[in-house]
C-alpha cells in the first residue's frame, strides 16, 4: 500500500478462483477475464494464464494466478488511491454439452489505509454506508 500512497508504480499479483458451483461436470472451461484499469495507473504489463480449456468436476476449483505493473501516468482522481478489478467472461459446456457462459465482475479499492474488494457495485455501497 505505500506505493499506492507514493504514487510509485508497483505490481499487483492476483489470483482468480474457478470453482463449478454445480453437481456436475464442466468441459472445455475457458476464462476471458480483463484487469481493469485505475483512472491514474494503468497496467502496462498483464500476465494471465493463457491455459488450453480445462475441466472442473462437480465442486472442483482451480487458481488461476496473474501479475500486472500499474504504471502511474495521471492524477485524476487527485489523491492518493486504487482502484482496479476484472471483469469478462467464463465459457464451458455442461453435462449435455451445451455452450455456457457465466459473466465475471470484481472490484478491488483502496482508500487512505484501507482496502476493499468484492462483487461489481458492493465495494462502492459499502463505503457509502459509513
Amino acid at each position: 500500500m505505500a506505493a499506492v500512497h507514493t504514487d510509485k508504480d508497483f505490481f499487483l499479483t492476483y489470483q482468480v478462483t474457478v470453482t463449478n458451483m454445480g453437481n456436475t461436470p464442466a468441459d472445455s472451461i475457458y476464462p476471458k477475464v480483463n484487469v481493469v484499469p485505475d483512472p491514474d495507473r494503468s497496467p502496462v504489463m498483464i500476465t494471465f494464464p493463457t491455459l488450453e480449456a480445462f475441466d472442473l468436476g462437480p465442486k472442483e476449483s482451480r487458481i488461476l494466478t496473474g501479475q500486472a505493473l500499474f504504471k502511474h501516468f495521471r492524477n485524476v482522481r487527485g489523491i492518493p488511491g486504487f482502484t482496479t478489478g476484472f471483469t469478462g467472461q467464463i465459457e464451458y459446456k455442461d453435462v449435455f454439452g451445451e455452450a455456457q457462459v457465466k459473466q465475471v465482475c470484481y472490484q478491488f479499492l483502496v482508500a487512505g489505509d484501507s482496502a476493499r474488494g468484492g462483487l461489481c457495485g458492493t465495494v462502492i455501497q459499502m463505503l457509502q454506508i459509513k
